[in-house]
C-alpha cells in the first residue's frame, strides 16, 4: 500500500501525457484543446499531491518534464500543423520550433537552480495552453477565428513561443504568493480580473489573451523590479 501511495502523483502526471495523447489522436480543433487544459491541471495536481504525500523525487519530476513535452509541447505543434497552418515544406520549420524550444526549456529548467517563486521564460504549460487555444480560436464561430487570418502573423506566432520559453525574462509563479512584494501583488490580482473578463466575453477562444495578458504583465513587473533595484 505504501508503494501505491508513493506513486499516486506519478499515476496523476502520466493522467496529463496521456490527455496529450488523447489530442493527437483525436485531432480534433475543439476537444483537443480542452483534453490540453485537462492535462493542465493534472499537472498542478500532481506536486501539490507529491508534497502533501511527502513524496517529492527526481523520478517524479523527470516524468512530469516528459509529460510536459508530450501534452504541451507535441500535441499543441501537432494540431497547429494541422488546423490552422497550409502543411508547406516552410511551415515545418516554423511549427517544429515550438517542441524543439520546449524541450530546450524543460531542460534548463531541470537544472536550473533558481527560485521557484518566478519562471525563467514562459512556462511550457501557458505556452501550449496558448497554441491549442490558438487552433480553438482560429476555428471558433463566435468572432475569434481572424486572429490567425494574416499570413505572416500565423507562422511567426509559434516561432515567437518558443522564443519566450526560452528568453530569461522572470515570468509570475503563484508559488509564495503570500511573500511577494505588495506591487507584485497588484499585479496578479489585476491580472486576475483581466482573465476573468477575457474569459466572460470569448469562453475558451480567449485563453490565448490571457496568456498573453499574463506575459505582458510579467514583463511589466520585471521591468518594475529592475527600476527599484536602481
Amino acid at each position: 500500500m505504501n508503494k501505491f501511495i508513493k506513486h499516486i502523483p506519478n499515476f496523476i502526471t502520466l493522467g496529463n501525457l496521456l490527455c496529450g495523447f488523447i489530442a493527437i489522436t483525436l485531432n480534433d480543433p475543439v476537444l483537443s484543446p480542452m483534453l490540453i487544459l485537462l492535462g493542465s491541471f493534472l499537472d498542478m495536481f500532481d506536486g501539490l499531491v507529491a508534497r502533501k504525500l511527502n513524496v517529492e523525487g527526481n523520478f517524479g519530476a523527470e516524468l512530469d518534464s516528459l509529460a510536459d513535452m508530450v501534452n504541451f509541447g507535441i500535441a499543441p505543434a501537432f494540431l497547429y500543423w494541422f488546423h490552422v497552418l497550409d502543411q508547406s515544406w516552410m511551415d515545418y520549420l516554423f511549427i517544429a520550433f515550438l517542441p524543439v524550444m520546449g524541450a530546450w526549456r524543460l531542460a534548463k529548467f531541470n537544472i536550473a537552480d533558481e527560485s521557484s517563486y518566478y519562471f525563467s521564460g514562459l512556462a511550457i504549460p501557458s505556452a501550449g495552453l496558448f497554441v491549442a487555444f490558438a487552433v480553438y480560436a482560429f476555428t471558433d464561430h463566435t468572432g475569434m477565428a481572424g486572429i490567425l487570418t494574416n499570413e505572416w502573423l500565423k507562422i511567426t506566432l509559434p516561432v515567437v513561443i518558443g522564443i519566450l520559453m526560452v528568453t530569461p525574462v522572470q515570468m509570475f509563479s503563484l508559488k509564495g504568493i503570500r511573500s511577494k512584494p505588495r506591487i507584485e501583488k497588484f499585479i496578479l490580482a489585476a491580472l486576475v480580473v483581466i482573465g476573468a473578463l477575457i474569459f466572460l466575453m470569448f469562453q475558451f477562444s480567449g485563453i490565448p489573451l490571457i496568456v498573453l495578458s499574463y506575459i505582458l504583465l510579467s514583463v511589466l513587473n520585471s521591468f518594475i523590479v529592475k527600476i527599484g533595484k536602481q
